[in-house]
């Protein structure tokens, strides 16, 4: 068995997929699987992987999909062919730092934690490199923490919420069974339930992956896609309903996180088209009124009578009279 599945899904990444899997090889530790799947990739990104799989042997196992899935449904093949004793995932256009698998490893033997939570950092065309944490959204710092314990984990619950940003137990997975569903922004309830439900979780500051900031990618092109968000939160809203211990310790913590990022959504220019603006909006607002009921949220949210106008204008003025910072 080995130690770590890296599983990554990739979908017409012939520029990058090459630096994604090497990046995998750059420590001393090589006890890993590799679950490559080319999720029906209509450019070069199959003979660049058949390249990959001749130089690295054994160690790659390429599942090609021949209708175009999604990543989630991707990366739940990666899941139900993993052998190894913890899952990494790593997404095609995105890198490992240098001894970044070999840090894991340490982290996972040190801890035995069901998830550990890394750091990671965006980086730019032009090479910027800005660092996840610290932020303003978490209180997680520069210093390894258990975060075990609810009062501690409370202050995680803000960081991204994504799935290559961390490291998870198989067994831990395949027990109960967290799947990915389709469209994007998939992984923000299943990072949402894996972090929630485990018993031992650890944060660690070292950055693991570099996030490339492009302009193809999915999240960040103008479409009606985005709308897919409210499916996401929802499953994530009513995961949390549904679970009262979680419900109790969390669900103020939930609540800001998703409310923040649809926000963010309606404040970036270019992700919903400009005549779908104030649907999107509306749309927001009577979301974010159903989670409130299913939460019993009951704290005043300057916001909200905003949202029901459908106005961006008025609603990013707001923003700047109370100081609200959107993700």
């Amino acid at each position: 068995m080995p130690f770590f599945s890296i599983i990554i899904p990739t979908y017409n990444n012939e520029e990058h997929i090459e630096q994604a899997i090497n990046s995998c090889f750059n420590s001393n530790f090589y006890d890993f699987e590799i679950i490559v799947i080319n999720d029906a990739s209509t450019d070069g990104t199959a003979d660049k992987l058949e390249q990959l799989t001749a130089k690295y042997d054994k160690k790659i196992k390429i599942i090609t999909n021949t209708n175009n899935t999604g990543s989630g449904p991707a990366r739940n093949t990666g899941i139900d062919l993993a052998n190894g004793e913890y899952l990494l995932f790593l997404d095609g256009d995105d890198w490992f730092e240098p001894n970044a698998v070999q840090h894991a490893v340490d982290v996972a033997k040190k801890t035995n934690a069901e998830v550990i939570i890394f750091n990671h950092q965006r980086v730019w065309a032009d090479g910027t490199k800005t660092a996840n944490i610290p932020n303003r959204y978490t209180n997680l710092g520069l210093q390894e923490k258990v975060l075990s314990a609810p009062k501690d984990r409370k202050g995680a619950m803000g960081n991204l919420h994504t799935v290559w940003n961390k490291s998870y137990k198989t067994n831990y997975i395949k027990e109960l069974n967290i799947r990915f569903s389709s469209g994007i922004y998939q992984d923000i309830p299943w990072s949402i339930k894996a972090v929630c439900m485990a018993s031992i979780v650890y944060y660690s500051p070292v950055i693991l992956v570099n996030y490339r900031q492009r302009a193809g990618a999915v999240t960040k092109t103008t479409s009606p896609d985005h709308f897919q968000v409210f499916k996401q939160t929802n499953e994530a809203i009513e995961f949390i309903k549904q679970n009262t211990s979680i419900k109790e310790r969390y669900s103020s913590e939930i609540y800001e996180y998703c409310k923040l990022l649809i926000f963010g959504i309606i404040r970036t220019e270019y992700r919903v088209p400009s005549n779908l603006e104030k649907t999107f909006i509306k749309e927001s607002y009577k979301e974010i009124l159903k989670w409130r009921k299913a939460l019993n949220i009951n704290s005043h949210d300057s916001l909200l009578k905003t949202l029901s106008t459908g106005c961006k204008e008025k609603l990013l003025l707001n923003q700047k009279k109370y100081h609200i910072n959107f993700k």
